[in-house]
């Protein structure tokens, strides 16, 4: 098993660190949880889409994931929302049975806002058809995302706010900016299989993949558009930083460039003047490539500081099966 790991530097109120993971869709490696514990930050964040669908009604699955937080929970508090997997499917007990996760150092969050020390985490989860791929560029489907989100209490100021919603592409929307815009971090998940959405984020595909925007390995899948993948070679998995406004966009890459995309004239450029806006989290999934069934855990750490500092140091390393 592979274990990347990228580790950020982003500016904030306070200095601390914490681990931002996603996606297990029931796998749960114990070796993983183990190399989890040992070597994250002080609050782990998990982005959703754990389990799958009417897995939250039955309690050996729920159990496994149990078994799973007993180890990262030891040194670290824990931080849980869900995913739109998680919702297909689940009842009342399911919902009982997330909500029971809390104990010690474990805080399962279901649209509702949770204080750990001087950190607010805001959960986010909007209905299940706001994820359809066919879906959730319409109108109606933003109208609905806006419509219940503006029931979300923005907590106080006085702390650091994180949203912790599942899926990015909601906030890629100019109408959903300002709503976030009190939040001082967005974790989100979701995206799988290298697909990153390219209507918002890389219309110009290739050429800023020449430039690094992604991670580089060999016949890993790519996806263009959500309907077709193909498998290519030295390809890409995609992450980052995305700091959002109604004009465009900072992407800050794991090869510590910062790219300005301007929405108006559809275009990129070299640009490392963030200004003042929530940073948004584009994880990578613990089970990355679902349909081959490939295993290639991805752990992103990132140390918030008072200084306006933003840089990434990518890694990779091989933990033995």
């Amino acid at each position: 098993m592979k274990i990347c790991k990228t580790n950020y530097k982003i500016s904030s109120k306070e200095d601390y660190s914490y681990t931002l993971i996603a996606d297990f869709h029931s796998d749960f490696n114990l070796k993983l949880a183990k190399y989890i514990r040992d070597n994250s930050n002080e609050y782990i964040i998990i982005a959703g889409d754990i389990l799958n669908g009417y897995n939250w009604n039955k309690i050996k699955q729920v159990n496994r994931f149990k078994k799973f937080l007993n180890i990262i929970k030891e040194n670290h508090k824990v931080i849980i929302s869900l995913g739109n997997h998680d919702l297909w499917g689940i009842k009342d007990i399911g919902f009982k049975n997330f909500k029971d996760l809390k104990k010690d150092n474990v805080y399962p969050i279901y649209n509702e806002t949770v204080i750990v020390d001087n950190n607010s985490f805001t959960s986010f989860v909007p209905d299940k058809d706001c994820y359809n791929y066919f879906k959730q560029e319409r109108k109606e489907t933003i109208d609905k995302v806006i419509k219940q989100f503006n029931n979300i209490e923005i907590p106080s100021e006085k702390y650091i706010r994180h949203l912790v919603s599942h899926n990015p592409i909601h906030f890629y929307h100019k109408e959903i900016i300002d709503l976030v815009k009190d939040f001082d971090i967005i974790e989100t998940g979701h995206l799988h299989d290298g697909w990153t959405p390219t209507k918002y984020i890389i219309k110009h595909y290739d050429k800023v993949l020449d430039k690094g925007f992604h991670e580089i390995f060999n016949n890993v899948i790519l996806r263009r558009n959500p309907y077709k993948q193909t498998v290519k070679p030295k390809r890409i998995l995609s992450r980052g930083i995305i700091y959002m406004y109604k004009d465009g966009y900072h992407i800050l890459l794991p090869n510590n460039k910062v790219y300005y995309f301007d929405r108006d004239n559809n275009k990129y450029s070299l640009d490392s003047n963030i200004k003042k806006a929530p940073a948004m989290i584009v994880t990578g999934a613990i089970n990355t490539f679902m349909k081959l069934r490939m295993f290639y855990p991805y752990i992103t750490n990132f140390t918030i500081t008072k200084n306006n500092i933003n840089n990434s140091d990518y890694s990779i390393e091989k933990v033995n099966n």
